[in-house]
């Protein structure tokens, strides 16, 4: 074996797997719940409309990492609603189709499960009426998904010493 190759093994036989060389459910299970490089926890226990768990374990258990993309998904989707009214109203239905699916994307990656799951409501409305006309207006219960999702990352999620987004 050459020195790559043997690297290669030696990272992979740290967790059991299956004859792919991917880690399995059950090594995968095994990885630390949190990782925040020694810095204080960024994250509450739970966040009404979150899955902390499910997006902790999709990074691997770095609650810093969550943390960092939970505040920038909040800054560069603050303007979501104002964007989805505007391409409602002039009719632009593929384009809040798109937007709708970004947003419903990074929200259950993210493990924003409320707002995902309205962005996916809201997505099948929208392509179902594209024909014969959708309001012009975003549906109350997205608006208040994506409010209350944004809302709770802005309150609850900080990076390092209590600082917001800025900081890292």
């Amino acid at each position: 074996k050459t020195d790559k190759a043997a690297a290669s093994q030696n990272r992979r036989s740290d967790f059991p797997t299956a004859k792919s060389g991917f880690p399995t459910a059950k090594s995968r299970q095994s990885l630390p719940r949190t990782r925040s490089g020694g810095s204080r926890s960024c994250l509450p226990e739970s966040l009404p409309g979150f899955d902390l768990a499910v997006a902790l374990r999709r990074l691997n258990g770095n609650s810093r990492l969550l943390a960092r993309l939970l505040l920038g998904m909040a800054d560069e989707q603050a303007d979501s609603l104002t964007r989805l009214d505007a391409l409602l109203a002039a009719s632009e239905y593929t384009q809040a189709g798109f937007l709708l699916h970004t947003l419903k994307g990074v929200a259950s990656n993210l493990g924003a499960t409320a707002l995902a799951q309205a962005a996916s409501q809201l997505q099948q409305e929208v392509g179902a009426t594209s024909r014969s006309g959708f309001p012009a207006a975003t549906d109350p219960a997205f608006a208040a998904a994506m409010e209350s999702t944004l809302s709770a990352i802005r309150q609850h999620i900080r990076l390092e010493s209590g600082t917001s987004g800025a900081a890292i």
